[in-house]
């Protein structure tokens, strides 16, 4: 089932919205607040919302797991508050008082179109939507209680070596396109290294690699991930290979390539799973020409859990170098 594109966007603006048959939505990510309450990060396709809050009345449906990330959800009933905030801004949320989830998040595992943010405050104008664009525009990023420990990645340039440009960030996986994740490989060793070509199949049970010209019929799962990443500032896509992608995904390539053939819940379950972790990433950006058009590719050269501690630490000498004040309810010593 297709998504209502643009309703969230009607809903939002204090505009009429009751000449929709329907309001389908898909939950990107629930997170609990305090009383006993759920936000969610609710997407219509083509626009995304954090101002919306589950009724504690439907609670039962984190609690019984009927609404993980990427859930398809019907709403049948909302509610629309309006608050007002410093500076005269209009912010309006809306309550999700009755839903009906049309298709799990494991089934549908992963984030339907590229949908880009509205703005909070409901005068602010309303960001075209990124539908059958340039996917970068507007990707989805989740807020972080920690910044990036470089420039923010989108806008690290890359220079017309060969080699591009390195930098480190702190980000979090917003979401994988499961689609290409994997593909058949050579097995053969070229040279003393392994060939890993990606092979085609004959369709009688043999595979060809033509870097090898020869037909086999083994071959080795490969993994290459295609993800957005993203800080406070700004989300990107990115590419991920094999011990690196291996290593987010917790197990090996042969054991997803297995699944991804022997049981489709459980391999749309490890990427769900795999989502929205924060890591300290060692980047790659260069430029890429192709049919005249110029862009930036992002590649994880490798992945580390965050030290909190170390980028901590490095954040209080930054601000004192800048002559800034750190509070006294810092515990220095931590830090130290």
């Amino acid at each position: 089932m297709s998504l209502t594109e643009g309703a969230l966007a009607r809903v939002m603006r204090g505009e009429d919205f009751t000449d929709l048959v329907s309001l389908v939505v898909q939950v990107l990510e629930a997170e609990p607040i305090p009383n006993d309450r759920f936000s969610l990060l609710v997407s219509d396709g083509a626009y995304r919302t954090y101002n919306s809050m589950l009724d504690p009345q439907l609670n039962h449906l984190i609690q019984e797991k009927k609404l993980e990330n990427f859930t398809i959800v019907k709403i049948k009933e909302l509610i629309c508050s309006s608050h007002k905030v410093t500076g005269g801004k209009t912010i309006l949320f809306i309550i999700l008082t009755e839903i009906e989830v049309i298709t799990p998040g494991a089934e549908v595992g992963r984030i339907i179109g590229s949908p880009v943010e509205i703005p909070s405050d409901v005068s602010a104008p309303l960001p075209p939507s990124n539908q059958n664009k340039d996917p970068n525009v507007g990707a989805v990023k989740r807020p972080a209680e920690t910044s990036s420990v470089a420039p923010p990645p989108a806008k690290v340039p890359a220079n017309n070596s060969n080699r591009g440009e390195y930098y480190s960030a702190i980000a979090t996986v917003s979401y994988f396109t499961k689609d290409k994740s994997l593909y058949k490989a050579c097995p053969n060793q070229v040279d003393g290294r392994d060939c890993n070509k990606k092979m085609q199949e004959n369709g009688d049970g043999t595979y060809r690699c033509e870097k090898c010209s020869t037909n086999l019929t083994n071959y080795k799962w490969r993994l290459i991930l295609s993800m957005n990443i993203g800080d406070y500032s700004e989300g990107i896509w990115s590419t991920c290979f094999q011990e690196t992608a291996e290593k987010m995904l917790g197990m090996s390539s042969e054991e997803v390539g297995n699944l991804s053939e022997q049981n489709e819940e459980r391999f749309n379950a490890v990427f769900a799973e795999a989502s929205f972790k924060t890591y300290a990433f060692r980047m790659r950006a260069k430029a890429d020409t192709y049919n005249d058009e110029t862009r930036v590719k992002h590649t994880v050269v490798g992945i580390e859990d965050v030290d909190y501690i170390a980028m901590n630490k490095m954040m209080i000498k930054e601000i004192e170098a800048m002559g800034g004040l750190v509070p006294d309810s810092v515990n220095r010593a931590q830090y130290a």
